[in-house]
């Protein structure tokens, strides 16, 4: 507490007075509610002086933040100056799995005015999640899909044709299943998180149903805990690393990892291969990578008298007979 309170008696140049745009958040581990783990009189003065919740609305009940056994308090906030405030546009307290942490996640999510000057970030290159080979519902359409679409190849139609069609339709019903389950989840876990959200100010209310509710509370966080252990498999595979301590996976390390690999993806500036001029916006980063793409795979002209040159000095020995080189020439079935 003491902190807080030097904190709020000593600004200094990143902690002013008169905060603009400013996000202050973290475990406080105060309590509005309780008033033996309170705060500073001037910490508290200062932050509803300069500072918004963004969690909690004027006069509203806080949500439990922090869980252990079977106390629960909300010692975590999110609060912003009013200037960032009314870019706000939703929040949230998520519950996360005990396993992995006593407190929830708390959420705050702005709509800040766009950068026209930040560079536009493309799809990137696409790769089915492995998880999707033991999954039987996926197994079971793709089958379907394939047999479905060799029994309708025209005749006549190539192998590499053919091959080319397997895989395409391939990737088009592995996006397809997993951009819809990815969407099932995220209504799912977001549905689970309003039920429990109900239940807890269920219980905040009147503490005398908890019997009641506790076991529904049980259940709906053990399916938040399987839906979200799901994800972090998901986050390890993203990027490209499995990092444990203590046993457990890092959701936060995954990530930032998905992250760096990303910005280290991005291509800055492009030198142009005809000008040489330094090029930093997309439109002239396409026209320096079309130029040298288009350059590279430009069939140059044959030198004839090299040609020649070569053929001249094979022995005569070396030749084909005018039986033996049909075969190579004709066109393959």
């Amino acid at each position: 507490m003491a902190f807080l309170r030097d904190l709020a008696d000593n600004p200094s140049p990143f902690f002013s007075l008169n905060p603009t745009n400013h996000v202050v958040l973290g475990d406080w581990n105060y309590s509005y509610g309780d008033l033996s783990r309170s705060a500073p009189s001037s910490w508290l003065q200062f932050i509803s002086q300069h500072f918004v919740d963004c969690l909690t609305p004027t006069g509203g009940i806080h949500q439990h933040t922090f869980h252990r056994g079977l106390s629960s308090s909300c010692i975590d906030y999110i609060f912003a100056s009013p200037d960032l405030v009314r870019y706000k546009r939703s929040s949230s307290v998520v519950y996360i799995q005990p396993s992995w942490t006593d407190h929830c996640l708390l959420q705050a999510n702005f709509q800040l005015p766009l950068n026209l000057d930040s560079p536009v970030t493309g799809p990137g290159l696409w790769r089915a999640h492995p998880g999707l080979s033991k999954d039987e519902a996926f197994c079971d359409i793709l089958l379907f899909d394939l047999k479905h679409l060799i029994d309708h190849f025209p005749h006549g139609m190539t192998v590499q044709s053919k091959w080319e069609e397997i895989k395409r339709t391939t990737k088009d019903t592995a996006l397809h299943y997993s951009r819809r389950k990815t969407f099932d989840l995220k209504q799912g876990e977001a549905l689970l998180q309003r039920k429990r959200g109900g239940i807890t100010r269920k219980i905040a209310a009147n503490p005398q149903d908890a019997p009641q509710l506790l076991p529904q509370l049980n259940i709906v966080e053990h399916q938040l805990a399987s839906i979200q252990q799901y994800r972090v498999d998901t986050l390890a595979l993203r990027a490209g690393i499995r990092w444990r301590e203590c046993g457990e996976l890092s959701a936060g390390y995954l990530k930032r990892t998905v992250k760096q690999k990303s910005r280290r993806k991005n291509i800055e500036c492009l030198r142009h291969p005809v000008s040489s001029s330094l090029c930093v916006t997309n439109d002239d980063m396409l026209d320096a990578a079309a130029s040298f793409y288009g350059s590279l795979y430009s069939p140059e002209p044959i030198d004839q008298s090299a040609v020649d040159q070569l053929f001249s000095s094979l022995p005569p020995t070396f030749g084909l007979t005018e039986a033996s080189h049909c075969t190579p020439m004709s066109p393959p079935e």
